[in-house]
């Protein structure tokens, strides 16, 4: 697929209400693509692959507002409302500004030209803005810090929509909102550790108070070079707006995170108020009980009494009991492993562990998000984590088995001060994988797959995205070796929903494909989607997609496609046709995988011959052993 950059033209034809013009106005029968009507001028993508013999379809166009339609390959284009083939309220070439008649869904055709209906196989990036709405407000886009520590990097260039002047200057700079929970009541500061093109002035409210322009924001400093400014007393489990806005409308450039009060214990008894681990630290516990709300069961889902990874004793057998809530961040992939606490302590430290996302406490405290790991202190002494091999003085009683990890998790626990200890407590990470507080690219939502005609279209949404620079498409045949065909543009920041298509082209008929998305951030941080698979069509009665590997020692595997249920008759030989192994079996149509031991044969070219009876139709591999 080819990714064109779209140069949007505020200069169009437009004509309304066509029904005595000689020009043919389309109705293409194919529908591809669709979305909601959008509520700003900013241009929204419809699909990054549409034909020009199909339409998208809009739903929730405002009568009386005025929309731009638009194709990057230019072409013509006719606006039908009601239906596909309704009355046509605007005809002309791309962009094509019209105004919606009446509320309702709309229907946007896309051809060659303006003088015929003629179809073409140029894939083009289609999008529509609504240009009487107003530009989006800052408060459109918030972006969510991890917390405390959690460094981010911003880009800001342009005119912005407010000026408020809080700090005692103007502001004409594009803004950008980021809001933060407090993890701890006390005074909070900005480092900013780069900063060039100009003044910021940074501001912070209370979230309860709203976000506007009018708003009572409070200045924190004029910032135009690095260092540690403000001081502002915040309480834990508030949700603060911070607002940074240029002096400037040139390019921009701020590095800067939230510092936090870091005496007292740790006040996190909820999960909704989890302490995001950046690196190892050493916290402050108490008897401070289970927070605000009680949200584990026990012997239930979400805290079992049976241990999910081991043979260990189960998770927490007493239920949330003076606890600490942590998330963990893993940034790059590998062996995640760490330890709480230091051996021969005599306390009690219990843990449980979940993956996590936005969804994930209501999860837990609704019992229906079972963990991955948990410790139930056999031997109370306080020192436990994860960790095969336990560390030096630690017994394997209270250690759980190494985690192999991908960049881009996350994990929630649950740390329970069964002994009810004031204490501190050294968290220490010593796996290969990295953790930190770094901002996830992208948090995915639908993945879906489809096959038509020899051409497979991929499907994704992400519910959020942060500093998103673009997707990766990979490809697979056997689930396992992945490789890049294509690329599609990410949206950049957004928490709003974002739509993508990726259409593949180059398949092989009857083999199941295998796809992967990779999100890539601005600064190379990166994260996975699911895998999903599609079979596509089989143009043969049967057909052999692959047989490996070749040369082999063990085993050779083949995998087949078959497009009727079939007898299949399995014969290997070696050169001289001594037969050396033999099989029959009934099999089902559609994808098939068969492995064959090899080891006890000689050194040699063999052939495996698999005869088809039912579909009167065989094939042969030719393969090599080496021991």
């Amino acid at each position: 697929m080819n990714v064109t950059y779209k140069i949007v033209l505020f200069a169009a034809t437009v004509v309304a209400g066509l029904s005595s013009i000689g020009y043919s106005q389309c109705t293409n029968s194919i529908a591809f693509g669709s979305a909601t009507a959008p509520t700003t001028n900013s241009f929204q993508t419809i699909s990054t692959c549409t034909y020009q013999e199909e339409y998208n379809t809009i739903s929730g166009i405002v009568a009386g507002e005025t929309y731009v339609s638009d194709a990057d390959l230019g072409g013509c284009i006719t606006v039908h409302s009601g239906t596909p083939a309704g009355p046509v309220v605007a005809f002309g070439s791309a962009p094509l500004t019209w105004t919606a008649t009446v509320s309702g869904t709309y229907y946007i055709h896309y051809t060659l030209d303006c003088t015929t209906c003629a179809t073409a196989t140029s894939c083009v990036e289609t999008s529509i803005a609504c240009s009487s709405c107003a530009a989006a407000g800052p408060c459109s886009s918030i972006t969510p810090l991890i917390g405390c520590g959690a460094s981010i990097a911003v880009s800001l260039s342009g005119a912005g929509i407010w000026d408020t002047g809080t700090c005692g200057f103007s502001t004409p700079g594009l803004e950008s909102i980021y809001s933060i929970t407090a993890t701890s009541t006390g005074i909070h500061s900005i480092d900013v550790t780069s900063i060039s093109g100009g003044f910021i002035d940074f501001m912070w409210i209370d979230a309860s108070l709203g976000c506007s322009s009018t708003a009572a924001w409070n200045c924190i400093a004029d910032i135009g070079s690095t260092g540690n400014y403000g001081s502002f007393n915040w309480t834990a489990g508030n949700t603060y707006y911070i607002m940074i806005d240029p002096e400037v409308t040139t390019a921009t450039n701020v590095t800067f995170d939230v510092n936090c009060p870091t005496t007292g214990p740790a006040v996190a008894g909820d999960c909704a108020a989890a302490l995001p681990i950046c690196t190892n630290l050493s916290f402050a516990v108490d008897p401070n009980g289970f927070g605000l709300v009680d949200e584990l069961c026990t012997s239930c889902i979400a805290n079992p009494s049976t241990n999910p990874s081991s043979s260990n004793s189960g998770c927490l057998l007493s239920g949330e009991l003076n606890s600490t809530w942590f998330t963990v961040n893993v940034n790059t992939g590998g062996t995640l492993e760490f330890s709480f606490g230091a051996p021969g302590g005599g306390n009690c430290f219990d843990w449980i562990m979940w993956p996590y996302n936005a969804t994930a406490c209501a999860g837990i405290s609704g019992n229906t998000l079972p963990p991955v790991a948990c410790n139930w202190n056999s031997p109370c002494d306080s020192y436990t984590g994860v960790a095969s091999t336990p560390p030096a003085g630690g017994s394997a009683g209270n250690f759980e088995p190494t985690m192999t990890v991908s960049a881009g998790q996350q994990f929630v626990i649950c740390f329970s001060n069964y002994s009810s200890a004031y204490t501190s407590v050294p968290l220490n990470f010593f796996g290969t994988s990295d953790i930190s507080c770094t901002t996830l690219p992208v948090e995915f939502g639908s993945l879906s797959i489809e096959h038509n005609n020899g051409v497979n279209h991929l499907f994704w949404n992400t519910l959020s995205e942060v500093n998103c620079d673009y997707f990766e498409i990979e490809k697979s045949y056997d689930s396992h070796e992945f490789v890049k065909i294509g690329e599609v543009k990410g949206s950049g920041t957004s928490l709003e929903i974002s739509d993508y298509i990726f259409t593949d082209d180059r398949t092989i008929p009857g083999a199941v494909a295998y796809y992967r998305i990779k999100q890539l951030d601005f600064n190379g941080a990166f994260t996975y989607s699911e895998t999903v698979s599609v079979t596509n069509d089989l143009n043969e009665k049967m057909k052999i997609v692959r047989a490996y590997p070749n040369p082999t020692s063990n085993h050779l595997k083949v995998d087949l496609v078959l497009a009727e249920d079939s007898d299949l008759f399995f014969t290997m030989t070696d050169l001289s046709g001594k037969i050396v192994y033999e099989q029959s079996s009934h099999y089902t149509e559609g994808a098939k995988s068969f492995t064959f031991p090899v080891d006890k044969l000689g050194n040699g070219c063999y052939l495996l011959k698999i005869n088809n009876r039912d579909l009167e139709c065989s094939e042969i591999v030719r393969f090599f052993v080496e021991n």
